[in-house]
């Protein structure tokens, strides 16, 4: 995420995005996830960070099996907002 957005994040927001996405990933696997809205404004607004966190956790998708949802993408935005 740091090469993608171009910032080199905090120790802070670098441990409570992992702390984050660890439990992301387990609730997802698992299929424990609340059901998402996905806000359209966004996916439009933020196109490019959307298509950084595809980047950046495609393996992890594709390992898991799993699709990061857009509140999600929304929570890790806020999170390297304000790093």
């Amino acid at each position: 995420m740091q090469k993608y957005v171009g910032v080199r994040f905090s120790n802070r927001t670098c441990f409570g995005l992992y702390v984050h996405i660890c439990c992301l990933i387990e609730r997802l696997v698992v299929s424990r996830n609340a059901e998402y809205d996905p806000s359209s404004d966004f996916l439009n607004e933020h196109k490019d960070f959307v298509d950084y966190v595809k980047k950046a956790f495609k393996q992890v998708e594709d390992f898991y099996g799993v699709d990061i949802p857009t509140e999600e993408m929304i929570h890790i935005y806020n999170y390297v907002k304000n790093n």
